[in-house]
C-alpha cells in the first residue's frame, strides 16, 4: 500500500468511528436562482430547505429531481418547518419550489453529490486522487501495457488517465474516434486479438495488484472524417441537407479550396505565388487577390436577397382582392427560404398583405390603387435588396481576416507549425467540409452539389471551437454564421455530431453514443468530457445519466473552457461533474499560479468543533489540478526546465485531486 493510501485509510477509519450524520441547510428566497451556484454534498448527507424571510406565510411546494415533491415536517412555528431529502446517489439534481401554487417556479437550485471512490475495497478520497495520463496510442500492443504502467504505482499515482482507446481515424489523432465501439486495432498483434475484454481485465489487474484506479475519455462531439458509420448514416452529421444555411458557406470553402490549388498550380506564378508561401508579402498578395478577384466572383449577397419579380408576382394575387381588412404600419423584414439557394430569401405574405395591400388616397381608382400598392411592395423589397448587399461587405472583411489569421499562423508566424509547400491535403486554408467524392474542376461546378439531396446528404460539416463564443449556444445553429465568417478554428480531420434535440431526432447516434458510454463506464473507474464546452447540454445530461446506471460512483471530470465562472458551474450544477480539469502552465506570472493554488486549497480551518447541522455555502467549483497536460505545451517550452519541481510540490498543496503527464517526472522536452 502506498503512503497516500495509506494516510487516507487512518483518516477515514477515524472518521466512521467519530462521524455522525451531517445535514446542510438550503434557504429558499422568493425569485432566487441559484443555477450558477454550487452546493457540494457527500453521500448519506441530508438536505434540509427552510423558509427565508420572504416565504414566511406563504404555502410552499418543494420539487427535486431526486424524489419529486417532498413534504414539510411541521415544527412549533413557520421558523421550524422543514423539508428534507438524503442523499442517496452520486450525481446533479435539481430542485425548485412553487409560492401559492403559482404557474411558474418561486427559486431553483442544484445539488451535486460527490461519488464515493474506493481502491481495492479501500475509500479514496476525491481530493487524494493523483493522476497521470498515458496517450493510450504510444503504449503498443496490450500485452505490454502493465509492463509500461506498473511505474505509476511507484510513482506513487493512484489514477491513470487513458486518452480514448477506440479505433482512431485517418489522422491518427487520440481524440478523432473512427468506431467507438471497436478497440483501437493497433493494440492487437499478429498472435492475437485484442478486445474490450482482455482490457477490462486489464484495468482490474491495474487496481488490484498496483493500486490504480482509471480514467478515460469519452468523445461525444465530433467523429473521424472517415468513419463508416458517418457515410452509412449522414442524419449523424451537420450535413447540407439537413442543415441548408451551411449551404454558403460550403461554396465559400471550395472557392477557397480551388484558388489554394490555382495558386499551388502555378496559376499567379507571374505575382510570385507559387506552393512556397512563407513571407509577409505572399500574405499580402493573396489577401489582395481574394478581395479584388476572388471573392467578388460569390457573390455572397445573393444568399441573402429575395427574388423581387416572383415575390412582386405572388402579392399581385392578394392585391386583386382587394384592400387588406387589417392594415399594419410595420417593418417588412425577409427570412431565409427553406434552400438557401441564391435570391431565396422570403418574405410573410400575409404580413406583406396588412402592410402594402391597403386603400390609399392617392389612388384615382382601384386598378390604380393596386398599381401603387405592387410599386410600393416592389420598392421595399429593392429596399432589402440593398441592404443584403451593404451587410455582405461586412462577411467578406470577416472572411479576409480570418484567411489573413489561418495562413499567417500556418505559414509565416514563427509561433507556428510554419508548413511549407502547399499541398492539396495541407491547402491554402483548411476545409471546413468533407465531401466523399472526387472535386470538379471549379467552384462553380461544385455549386450545384449543394441542392442535389442526394450528394448534399453526404457533405458534412467539420468541428472545431469558437474562440470567446457562449458555449451555451451551438456554433452549426442558424442563426450562426460561424462557418460563413470562417470563424471556427477548424479540426479538418473530425465531423461535427448532430444529436438534434432529444432521442427520437437521430435515434442512430443516441444510441450508438449510449452503448459507448455505457462501455466506457464498465470498463473504467472515471470519465473525462473531451470539449465539454461545445457538448451540446442535454446530450451531455443524457449520456451522463446513462454512464451512472452502470457506475453509479462514477468519476466525472471535465475539460471545460468557458471563460466565466458562473458558466463553468452551470456545467457542473447540470452534469454533476465531479471535478474540472485546470492546469498550473495556464498561469502567465507566479502570482497567479499562487492565486490558484490559494483558490483550490480548500476551506480555512479554525479550532472549533465544527457541527453537524449547518448552512450549506456555495463553494467553488472542484478542480483536478494538472502540474502539466498531455496537449499544451511543455513547462521548457513554456518557462524553463526549473520550473518542473517547484510547480509539482506547489500542486501537492492544494486541497484537491491533482495531476500530471506521462514525462513531466523525467523532464521531457516535448509534448
Amino acid at each position: 500500500m502506498c503512503l497516500t493510501e495509506a494516510i487516507n485509510c487512518l483518516k477515514t477509519n477515524d472518521n466512521e468511528e467519530n462521524q455522525k450524520p451531517e445535514t446542510r441547510i438550503i434557504t429558499l428566497n422568493y425569485g432566487e436562482n441559484l443555477e450558477s451556484s454550487v452546493f457540494r454534498f457527500q453521500k448519506g448527507w441530508t438536505v434540509r430547505f427552510v423558509r427565508g424571510t420572504n416565504l414566511l406565510g406563504r404555502n410552499i411546494d418543494v420539487f427535486t429531481s431526486i424524489s419529486g415533491k417532498i413534504s414539510w415536517k411541521e415544527g412549533a412555528d413557520e421558523f421550524a418547518t422543514f423539508a428534507e431529502i438524503k442523499c442517496e446517489e452520486s450525481g446533479a439534481f435539481s430542485y425548485h419550489f412553487i409560492v401559492d401554487n403559482e404557474s411558474k417556479p418561486a427559486g431553483n437550485g442544484y445539488i451535486l453529490v460527490m461519488p464515493v471512490l474506493s481502491l481495492n475495497e479501500q475509500p479514496l478520497r476525491l481530493n487524494a486522487i493523483t493522476c497521470i495520463t498515458h496517450i493510450s496510442k504510444l503504449l503498443g500492443s496490450l500485452n505490454m501495457w502493465e509492463e509500461r504502467l506498473k511505474v505509476a504505482s511507484k510513482a506513487e499515482y493512484n489514477m491513470i488517465h487513458f486518452t480514448p482507446v477506440q479505433e482512431l481515424g485517418i489522422s491518427n489523432s487520440s481524440y478523432c474516434i473512427a468506431d467507438p465501439m471497436k478497440l483501437n486495432p493497433n493494440f492487437s498483434t499478429t498472435e492475437k486479438h485484442y478486445t474490450y475484454d482482455d482490457l477490462a481485465i486489464l484495468i482490474q489487474t491495474l487496481e488490484n495488484d498496483y493500486h490504480l484506479l482509471s480514467m478515460q475519455d469519452v468523445v461525444w462531439n465530433h467523429a473521424a472524417r472517415n468513419a463508416l458509420w458517418l457515410l452509412e448514416h449522414p442524419q449523424c452529421a451537420y450535413n447540407l441537407k439537413n442543415s441548408p444555411h451551411l449551404r454558403p458557406a460550403y461554396i465559400l470553402d471550395r472557392l477557397l479550396y480551388h484558388f489554394g490549388i490555382d495558386i499551388m498550380n502555378g496559376k499567379y506564378k507571374n505575382r510570385n505565388l507559387n506552393k512556397e508561401i512563407n513571407t509577409d508579402e505572399h500574405l499580402r498578395t493573396i489577401l489582395d487577390i481574394l478581395r479584388n478577384e476572388i471573392l467578388p466572383e460569390l457573390r455572397i449577397h445573393e444568399f441573402f436577397q429575395v427574388n423581387v419579380e416572383k415575390l412582386v408576382g405572388d402579392f399581385e394575387k392578394y392585391v386583386k382582392e382587394g384592400p387588406s381588412s387589417e392594415v399594419r404600419d410595420e417593418m417588412l423584414e425577409s427570412k431565409p427560404g427553406p434552400y438557401w439557394n441564391r435570391f431565396g430569401f422570403i418574405v410573410d405574405m400575409n404580413h406583406a398583405n396588412k402592410i402594402f395591400n391597403r386603400k390609399r388616397s392617392d389612388a384615382g381608382d382601384e386598378e390604380d390603387r393596386q398599381r401603387k400598392c405592387l410599386e410600393a411592395f416592389r420598392g421595399h423589397l429593392q429596399f432589402l435588396n440593398q441592404r443584403a448587399l451593404e451587410t455582405s461587405a461586412g462577411i467578406y472583411e470577416n472572411i479576409l481576416q480570418a484567411c489573413a489569421g489561418h495562413i499567417s499562423y500556418e505559414r509565416i508566424d514563427h509561433s507556428g507549425p510554419r508548413r511549407s509547400e502547399l499541398t492539396e491535403d495541407c491547402g491554402l486554408v483548411v476545409q471546413y467540409f468533407v465531401q466523399p467524392f472526387p472535386s470538379l474542376t471549379t467552384w462553380k461546378d461544385e455549386e450545384k452539389f449543394a441542392y442535389d439531396d442526394e450528394k448534399a446528404e453526404k457533405i458534412m460539416a467539420c468541428n472545431g471551437w469558437v474562440m470567446n463564443d457562449n458555449p451555451l449556444l451551438n456554433f452549426a445553429h442558424y442563426p450562426s454564421q460561424v462557418y460563413l465568417m470562417r470563424h471556427l478554428v477548424c479540426w479538418g480531420d473530425c465531423i461535427k455530431l448532430n444529436y438534434g434535440e432529444k432521442p427520437e431526432d437521430c435515434p442512430y447516434l443516441w444510441d450508438l453514443m449510449k452503448r459507448y458510454t455505457q462501455l466506457c463506464a464498465k470498463i473504467f473507474h472515471a470519465l473525462r468530457i473531451d470539449n465539454c464546452h461545445s457538448t451540446p447540454m442535454h446530450v451531455a445530461e443524457y449520456l451522463l445519466k446513462a454512464a451512472r446506471e452502470i457506475r453509479p460512483n462514477i468519476y466525472v471530470t471535465a475539460e471545460l473552457f468557458t471563460q466565466s465562472e458562473d458558466l463553468d458551474n452551470i456545467f457542473v450544477n447540470r452534469l454533476g461533474i465531479t471535478s474540472l480539469i485546470r492546469e498550473a502552465q495556464n498561469a502567465p506570472i507566479s502570482f497567479e499560479q499562487g492565486r490558484l493554488i490559494y483558490r483550490f486549497g480548500g476551506d480555512v480551518l479554525g479550532g472549533f468543533i465544527q457541527k453537524t447541522i449547518q448552512d450549506a455555502t456555495s463553494c467553488v467549483a472542484p478542480a483536478l489540478f494538472f502540474d502539466q497536460t498531455h496537449d499544451n505545451p511543455t513547462a521548457l517550452e513554456k518557462r524553463s526546465v526549473y520550473d518542473y519541481v517547484p510547480t509539482a510540490a506547489m500542486l501537492a498543496m492544494a486541497n484537491c485531486g491533482i495531476g500530471s503527464v506521462r514525462g513531466y517526472d523525467e523532464l521531457v522536452p516535448y509534448k
